[in-house]
């Protein structure tokens, strides 16, 4: 999705005008304006503005389900306050997303923070590639790469913390009644991580499902698992919601195989 190449947006205009040409609907269009007009007052203490997250990836941003991730970069800390508050507001103007989750998801920080989270693990390799420039200056061109050990330790980070949510799938009244869809968009941000350790660290919904049916990696995963996950990741794209206990099960078990499998990279 290539909506804007250059390193520097100097004012609001351009801003709104990079916004229009976004591929949503115009019901998300408006949400991000409104929250641009209420930034003006503070513009100036804005290095950067920017979308990341699904909505700069090609094919993800999915509606009703995906929020808005915005990327700020200021050192203001009472900018900051004000930038949370905006976002809070308009939070409660919106309905929120079928995550239960608000229509718009803020990352900010002072300079130094933001820097050092976007260039750990997989971040780095998802912002060099799915980056919409809205205000200001192109922020990537102070990232550096990760070390394959800084990856590692990423990646066994998040391999803990999806352990949490595998305990809560597991509930057999839980994998009873969850649908497709809603499965799917919890396993996803997992999913990157695992392609991430086996070499694509990038990949889109469509990229990923490619990866798993053309089995680009190698992995402990059964043939009958990853068909469960492609069918969980299609019904994602295809915003399907259908409610299946056995394939919810398939996933789960492949999900610990995954979740084994980043830890084992994680410790090499």
């Amino acid at each position: 999705m290539i909506i804007n190449n250059d390193p520097w947006v100097k004012n609001m205009e351009e801003a709104l005008t990079v916004v229009e040409r976004l591929d949503i609907p115009s019901y998300y269009k408006n949400v991000l304006k409104e929250f641009l007009v209420r930034l003006q007052s503070f513009i100036n203490d804005i290095e950067c503005i920017a979308l990341v997250g699904s909505i700069a990836r090609e094919d993800d941003f999915i509606e009703g389900w995906s929020d808005i991730d915005i990327l700020i970069v200021t050192r203001n800390k009472e900018v900051i306050n004000a930038i949370e508050n905006v976002v809070k507001q308009l939070n409660g103007k919106y309905p929120k997303t079928k995550k239960n989750s608000g229509i718009l998801s803020l990352w900010i920080d002072d300079k130094d923070n933001v820097l050092k989270w976007l260039g750990l693990g997989c971040e780095y390799y998802n912002i060099m590639k799915n980056f919409i420039l809205l205000y200001g200056n192109d922020i990537r061109v102070k990232l550096k790469e990760p070390s394959k050990e800084e990856l590692k330790r990423t990646l066994g980070y998040m391999a803990r913390e999806a352990i949490k949510y595998l305990l809560k799938f597991k509930k057999e009244e839980v994998l009873n009644h969850i649908d497709t869809l809603t499965l799917a968009n919890y396993i996803y941000p997992l999913m990157r991580f695992y392609l991430c350790a086996h070499g694509h660290p990038t990949a889109s919904r469509k990229e990923m499902i490619e990866v798993l049916r053309k089995r680009k990696i190698k992995t402990s995963l059964s043939n009958n698992e990853l068909e469960a996950l492609i069918t969980v990741l299609e019904d994602l794209l295809a915003h399907r919601q259908r409610v299946i206990p056995e394939l919810n099960k398939t996933v789960i078990k492949a999900i610990e195989k995954i979740i084994n499998e980043i830890n084992e990279y994680s410790k090499q």
